[in-house]
């Protein structure tokens, strides 16, 4: 009779393919056997995380290759760790119905927020303003968890934030309210083509 699962050592994965969803469903341990994990997991190449589901991704993400992770669970503590420290080397993510190319990033898992990671990204779109011109589009986030993100918006040339929203097709109004919902509110803005 199976009365514990014990898993150590060190895993290399290539193609590895990450989903962070923005939600969790805690499990009740099973009281009828233990069970510990204690990996080192180096991703090896091509590594990608998307989030919230792997079919409809408003985040996907390409990693830099051997990327550092541990996982640790202990049922009779009750007790799991995941840390990391994800670089991003590319990749896109959409926001109010446009799609924005990652040139950097990290998404960083600690012990304080393992389930809600805290997102550095810095993205570009190109795209016409009102005149015709071509404007550059950044998209950045700086430290902020996942399922909250409200990124800050410039521009090249130049323009204000307000400019630059309306050109996206978003009045400042909507983005504010964006702004105070969760992040399910905004892939729901996402998915609308507001252009």
């Amino acid at each position: 009779k199976l009365d514990s699962i014990l898993v150590t050592g060190s895993l290399n994965v290539d193609n590895a393919v990450g989903v962070i969803p923005l939600s969790f469903q805690v499990v009740e341990p099973n009281p009828n056997y233990y069970t510990y994990i204690d990996l080192d997991i180096t991703l090896g190449n091509k590594p990608q995380v998307l989030c919230p589901t792997k079919n409809n991704p408003i985040l996907s993400a390409l990693l830099v290759p051997q990327t550092k992770m541990k996982a640790k669970y202990d049922s009779y503590q009750n007790d799991f760790e995941f840390m990391s420290d994800l670089r991003i080397r590319g990749g896109k993510i959409a926001y109010i119905g446009r799609n924005f190319y990652l040139k950097e990033g990290k998404i960083l898992f600690n012990e304080k927020n393992m389930f809600d990671p805290y997102v550095t990204l810095r993205a570009e779109m190109r795209e016409n303003d009102d005149k015709g011109d071509p404007l550059l589009i950044v998209l950045s986030v700086e430290n902020q968890s996942l399922s909250q993100l409200s990124p800050r918006f410039s521009s090249v040339p130049p323009k204000s934030e307000s400019e630059i929203l309306n050109i996206l097709g978003q009045s400042i109004e909507s983005n504010f309210e964006l702004a105070d919902e969760s992040m399910a509110g905004q892939i729901f803005a996402s998915a609308v083509d507001l252009g």
